[in-house]
């Protein structure tokens, strides 16, 4: 090794204006050790090795900045692409973004982009906001969020029991997951395809449908663990009765565990043990009920329909309380038909502001018509014992 020592002062080696120093190691690849600090005071430095290996954990860009912002307007790197268009990662001073903690547009924005301007996509798997809000898009009126790229994102945040027809009906799989328009119109579907309304109307005006049976599916039980595997129509609620063999009367759903009325896991309320079998699920009775001012008017049953005292079943209409009153508008009651009068064991009481007709016994009349008025109860005479009476009389 050879030395070139200066004891005292300076060194240096000076060359022609413009000229050009090389520091020649031969030819094979050598090294060039620098052991104190290196300053390039030139407006283009070079480096052609192919490993670069740099210790300081920041690098600065735009050193020595005297402005607020950066003067040049951007900063960043640049990644050499050959023909095609360059990729670059710039702060750039031009670009605003919205705040979600301060709640403002603030300017100077990390862009990633090609030299020619076009935005480029960014590869991770997590983002962490440090525990504060994740701000998308944030401004202008034409971008949106979307999952393009995957196949049937859907799939991924509600479990269809055949994705072919969620109509049978989907589950959610991960309540923090985030739907698509496809999975929130499909589960929409699912939904209003196999549900039915049980409360409908506003306010203290209701009307109610109670089923006697709306769920039916397989499913297994351990201990008050009800595992739903297989929803063929209808959908569970909590308090409804469960039926299946070995299944006690009174077992009711008592919470959904992980599950939406479908495919999951219920907690009910008997402490059971049994494999896969069919089961039933649904309330008590099967009616239509409805209220006005919280008042029950009328239901509509297996029996027909029955309003305040008046039932209508079976082409029967009839009543409660024991009568019937025909109330018209119009000062008359008309009947399109014939009127038929079932014979009446005894005589009615008579009503001081009302005239009575009712059949019974045919009596002198040979009608068995009777009417009663506040001041007469007799029976109409038929047309051959009105003549015979002519006659007589």
């Amino acid at each position: 090794m050879k030395v070139l020592r200066v004891s005292n002062g300076d060194y240096q080696v000076v060359v022609q204006n413009s000229g050009t120093i090389t520091l020649n190691t031969g030819v094979r690849t050598g090294t060039v050790l620098v052991t104190g600090n290196l300053t390039v005071q030139g407006t283009t430095t070079t480096v052609q090795s192919e490993t670069m290996t740099v210790k300081d954990n920041i690098i600065v860009l735009n050193s020595g900045e005297t402005g607020s912002t950066v003067t040049l307007g951007t900063s960043g790197i640049q990644v050499d692409r050959g023909s095609g268009a360059d990729a670059q990662i710039l702060w750039d001073e031009s670009e605003t973004h919205y705040s979600p903690t301060t709640a403002t547009t603030v300017p100077g924005t990390w862009v990633f982009r090609r030299d020619n301007g076009t935005l480029t996509g960014i590869q991770t798997n997590s983002i962490d906001t440090n525990q504060g809000v994740l701000g998308l898009i944030n401004s202008g009126s034409t971008g949106y969020v979307t999952v393009t790229g995957t196949g049937d994102y859907e799939q991924k945040i509600l479990n269809y029991v055949d994705p072919s027809n969620p109509a049978l009906g989907v589950s959610v799989i991960d309540d923090d997951r985030i739907p698509n328009a496809k999975a929130m119109s499909d589960y929409v579907t699912s939904s209003l395809a196999s549900f039915v309304a049980e409360v409908f109307g506003a306010g203290d005006t209701l009307g109610q449908g109670f089923d006697t049976v709306r769920f039916q599916g397989v499913a297994s039980c351990s201990g008050t663990t009800l595992t739903v595997t297989i929803a063929t129509s209808g959908y569970i609620k909590v308090g409804d009765f469960i039926a299946g063999a070995g299944i006690p009367g009174g077992t009711t759903v008592l919470g959904f565990m992980a599950a939406s009325g479908y495919e999951g896991t219920y907690q009910i309320s008997a402490n059971l043990s049994f494999g896969a079998q069919a089961i039933t699920a649904g309330d008590a009775v099967s009616k239509l009920t409805f209220k006005v001012d919280n008042v029950l008017k009328a239901t509509i049953d297996s029996t027909g329909l029955i309003a305040g005292n008046l039932t209508l079943a079976a082409n029967t209409l009839s009543s409660t309380s024991g009568a019937i009153v025909l109330d018209p508008t119009n000062g008359k009651v008309s009947l399109d038909g014939h009127l038929e009068l079932a014979v009446q064991g005894s005589a009615p009481s008579s009503a001081a502001t009302k005239n009575i007709v009712y059949h019974a016994s045919s009596g002198a009349g040979d009608s068995g018509v009777f009417y009663i008025t506040p001041a007469r109860n007799d029976e109409l005479v038929s047309k051959r014992r009105a003549i015979l009476f002519g006659m007589i009389f």
